[in-house]
């Protein structure tokens, strides 16, 4: 089951926080009740791979009707990305054209490292099989090339979520090339961003052959072109950060609900305070970045996390320390430092989840569906456990999928 939910932020971030906590607690009875071994509230790639079913292809998911059944023909991958990768999509409005443009700046630089922190997922393998890119199960992957498949194993992801996009279709998601281009002249502003939105090719509207027709030449061969038409199309984009009518839209952060109120502090703070927002522009400008720079870190992040580096000042692991530093001033709620309190671990400890996973793979023979979702301070017991032999011996006389989802279980 899915369960789409928005959460109004009118209330301020402590009731968002309920919120969360809400849908999870209904979301975690849910499993329970249906005897699911997975956590409920995350799943990368091999999660749900054969149980979770759903609307799957854009044709499914938008409805049918332009070039949709096309696009799904062409573009594979495309069709299973609701099955195998779900996000936390985090909005937030803004005060006018100027104040969207640098949030979406300060975001898309952002993003590579978004990514990284955020990361829940254990290791899995980018492949080659018959022919066609793949992501799949590390452990998965290496039965099949032992049963003669035609399969070549190309490199451990610690971040699938990032890469899974990217292979779908790299036009359509990630960070577009003239957006990076464009943070970093002093020019281009939210109308150069609208017209690169205009240029896409739009694959929800027309009946012809052919995917290569734009938004901007429907609205000026077509009739009765509307805002809704629009808005559709906006929704066939699936870059890491992207605009609606009323919003910006920050899609690549992990699903727990420690991740959505850590992702919602963070952002609220760092976008809607503007003495704040200003403190991070001038932390991004001492880096010295440029375009390659940010195309780079968000190509490479999939496969080295954390410490993916980010131009040749630093990582993106020290760049979002430094940002959710500035973030914990915030005034936004006085819960504000719990709320980021598990991100400020993960970026002291240079460790994502997915990292912790991975030095745990020996031990764990590729059964991973209890550990999701935990922050890097219910994982950092597992390490000390592994070192002295403890957690191996837990895992011997247990098995993984029954034993509990929070730590505490094991630390008993």
């Amino acid at each position: 089951e899915r369960a789409d939910s928005a959460y109004d932020m009118d209330g301020g971030l402590d009731s968002f926080s309920q919120s969360i906590d809400d849908f999870a607690a209904k979301a975690e009875n849910f499993a329970q009740k249906n005897n699911l071994a997975i956590s409920p509230f995350d799943y990368d790639v091999f999660c749900k791979e054969e149980s979770f079913e759903g609307k799957n292809a854009p044709s499914e998911r938008f409805g049918e009707g332009g070039l949709l059944e096309q696009y799904d023909a062409e573009h594979p991958l495309s069709n299973e990305i609701d099955r195998r990768t779900t996000s936390s999509h985090f909005s937030v409005g803004y005060k006018n054209e100027d104040h969207l443009w640098r949030q979406i700046k300060i975001m898309t630089v952002l993003t590579p490292a978004i990514y990284a922190a955020f990361a829940s997922s254990p290791p899995t393998v980018e492949v080659t099989l018959n022919g066609q890119k793949n992501i799949l199960p590390k452990t998965k992957a290496e039965k099949m090339k032992a049963q003669g498949q035609d399969i070549d194993i190309e490199k451990q992801l610690l971040v699938p979520r990032a890469r899974l996009w990217t292979l779908s279709d790299p036009d359509r998601t990630g960070i577009d090339e003239n957006l990076a281009q464009m943070i970093f002249s002093k020019d281009a502003s939210l109308n150069d961003y609208i017209n690169i939105i205009l240029n896409k090719d739009c694959i929800s509207l027309g009946t012809n052959n052919s995917l290569s027709t734009t938004f901007k030449e429907h609205t000026k061969n077509g009739k009765g072109i509307t805002l809704e038409d629009y808005m559709k199309h906006v929704s066939t984009l699936w870059y890491d950060v992207r605009i609606d009518l009323l919003r910006l839209e920050m899609r690549a952060a992990g699903n727990a609900p420690w991740k959505s109120k850590a992702i919602g502090a963070l952002m609220t703070a760092i976008l809607l305070d503007d003495a704040l927002m200003k403190r991070v522009e001038i932390c991004i400008d001492n880096m010295d970045l440029n375009a390659q720079d940010i195309l780079q870190a968000r190509e490479d992040v999939a496969h080295k996390g954390l410490k993916t580096p980010m131009g040749e000042k630093g990582d993106i692991g020290s760049l979002l320390k430094a940002v959710t530093k500035i973030a914990g001033h915030s005034k936004l709620s006085k819960h504000q430092a719990q709320y980021l309190k598990p991100l400020i671990q993960i970026l002291d400890s240079g460790l994502s989840d997915s990292d912790v996973l991975a030095s745990m793979e020996a031990e764990l023979k590729g059964d991973y569906s209890c550990f999701l979702n935990l922050p890097y301070t219910d994982l950092k017991p597992l390490i000390a456990m592994q070192k002295d032999g403890t957690l191996q011996k837990i895992l011997s006389q247990n098995n993984v999928k029954k034993m509990p989802v929070k730590i505490q279980g094991l630390k008993k």
